[in-house]
């Protein structure tokens, strides 16, 4: 999995920065979006449908990647994970599930992650 489009809760500028880090470490990042905001609390108040909003918006990036990653681990994330791997049909991954992984992988648990568990 090299193609990765990249969705953030952050303003268009710290998106960038984000995006030209996996870049960096020889992600193609097929596009990026962000929801442009600022806060902790406005970050964590993100509704399902906004994030869902802001994927559909850039869906000739989306669909030219291998996979979907959601930053920021005050995003919240879980119950929609599933919703947008259903709907474009890939593996989903946000900052959160990611740390699942890891923490599954050294420890030697086996548990369902949203997002990845299908693929």
């Amino acid at each position: 999995m090299n193609n990765v489009w990249l969705g953030t809760p952050y303003i268009k500028e710290r998106t960038a920065e984000e995006a030209n880090y996996f870049k960096s470490n020889n992600f193609n990042i097929t596009g990026f979006a962000g929801l442009n905001k600022i806060y902790g609390l406005d970050i964590s108040n993100t509704g399902d449908d906004e994030i869902i909003k802001m994927i559909e918006n850039e869906k000739s990036s989306v669909m030219a990647a291998d996979a979907i990653y959601l930053s920021c681990t005050a995003l919240p994330t879980h119950s929609v994970i599933n919703k947008v791997m259903k709907k474009f049909n890939m593996m989903v991954i946000s900052e959160n599930s990611a740390i699942l992984w890891e923490i599954s992988r050294i420890f030697n648990i086996n548990f369902e992650i949203p997002g990845i568990s299908k693929f």
